[in-house]
């Protein structure tokens, strides 16, 4: 996995900014906010192999490294409208799996039994939990000092869904 180039980051923060305009997230200029998200990138790419390690089979292997992504995006994205810090319920675990499939009909998704793809759920999930502070600390100051985790947690969904929409 390749970071965003220059252009692509460009444009996916002029995106995350002009969805800010109701202060999600607050506080931030929109030159302290371009770091925020070149890191974020960043760490989503030195983390991809952890990520993929900790998938298990057949999800591991059959998903493409884009499904890969998407799966990420939809566990941290609940977790975005969930409070953060708080483990997903096993309801919470399944309706990600629902949402999977249903918005990617034509996808790996569809092909993995629903049993295999929870277990990819809740291995995502799981990663994202692990893997919370060393993201927290891969963010520059003062977004690092000022971004509270909801807003943390909804630039790496933002992040990780561009990626997605360019086939990162």
């Amino acid at each position: 996995m390749a970071a965003l180039p220059e252009a692509e980051r460009e444009v996916l923060w002029r995106w995350i900014a002009l969805t800010n305009r109701e202060g999600e997230i607050d506080r931030l200029t929109r030159a302290q906010l371009r770091p925020v998200i070149d890191a974020t990138d960043d760490f989503a790419v030195a983390n991809a192999g952890s990520f993929n390690t900790a998938l298990p089979e057949p999800a591991k292997t059959d998903l493409t490294a884009g499904e890969k992504t998407l799966l990420l995006m939809y566990v941290v994205r609940r977790r975005d409208l969930m409070k953060p810090s708080l483990e997903l319920s096993d309801e919470e675990r399944q309706n990600i799996a629902q949402e999977a499939v249903a918005k990617n009909p034509d996808s790996g998704f569809t092909s993995l039994e629903f049993a295999d793809l929870l277990a990819a759920v809740n291995a995502t999930d799981d990663w994202a939990v692990d893997h919370a502070a060393s993201f927290n600390s891969a963010l520059p100051q003062p977004g690092r000092g000022v971004l509270k985790t909801p807003q943390k947690v909804r630039i790496f969904a933002l992040v990780l869904e561009w990626r997605w929409r360019v086939g990162a």
